[in-house]
């Protein structure tokens, strides 16, 4: 693949995240027609706070659903607690989770069409649901 693209890979370490994105700009100005594949996560560093405008991302793939960590203490207790308002809210835990992972798609999604003008590809593989977890 990198024969085809550069590859840079989403590092877990602020240094390595910023020469990462570092090379990846590089690349695409040095070559805006062969351009980059960059590699990240969702809810990574990489979700919030950067602009991937024109040419800087003309395609997002999304394997699987983006569910919070579900054994995270937090997650456990957003849930117990929605869990426990259920009848003064209109949703519970499991709604709750459901929505951030839906947000998280929409928020990669987003990386893509940034405006009116922009165009993109949005592919989404390995969308499945559960009936239950036995």
């Amino acid at each position: 693949m990198n024969d085809a693209k550069p590859v840079c890979l989403e590092a877990k370490f602020k240094d390595e995240f910023e020469n990462s994105l570092k090379l990846y700009s590089d690349f695409l100005q040095k070559d805006p027609k062969r351009g980059a594949s960059f590699f990240a996560v969702c809810r990574g560093k990489l979700s919030e706070g950067f602009d991937f405008s024109d040419n800087a991302a003309r395609c997002v793939v999304i394997v699987g659903i983006p569910y919070p960590p579900m054994m995270d203490p937090k997650v456990i207790l957003k849930q117990c607690y929605l869990n426990e308002k259920k009848d003064n809210l209109k949703f519970n835990g499991q709604i709750w989770y459901n929505t951030e992972a839906i947000r998280a798609v929409n928020q990669a999604i987003g990386r893509v069409i940034r405006h009116k003008n922009d165009f993109g590809a949005i592919f989404e593989l390995g969308f499945f649901e559960f009936s239950s977890l036995d």
